[in-house]
């Protein structure tokens, strides 16, 4: 099992987001954010919800006890969101 800030990072660079618009998705400075992906910091439970959420990956998968699926298809987190809202429209 890899340590958490290590599937961070790889769970972020494969969804192709930085560390900047990561820190701007969760609203915290970019500061608090790298010191989360370089392991110096670990962010509180609501925080990690927060970014498995913005990932599209379980909690599980973000903890690496469970492998990471093939990643998002659609990389832009604002468009994923949108996509997801498809399943709630009535036929």
């Amino acid at each position: 099992m890899t340590d958490f800030h290590q599937r961070l990072r790889q769970l972020r660079t494969a969804r192709k987001l930085t560390q900047t618009r990561m820190a701007e998705l969760l609203e915290v400075s970019p500061r608090v954010y790298t010191r989360w992906d370089n392991g110096d910091a670990t962010p509180l439970f609501g925080t990690v919800v927060r970014i498995a959420n913005i990932l599209d990956v379980s909690l599980d998968e973000l903890a690496g006890r469970k492998e990471a699926g093939d990643g998002a298809a659609i990389h832009n987190p604002e468009l994923h969101r949108l996509y997801q809202k498809v399943d709630q429209l009535s036929d």
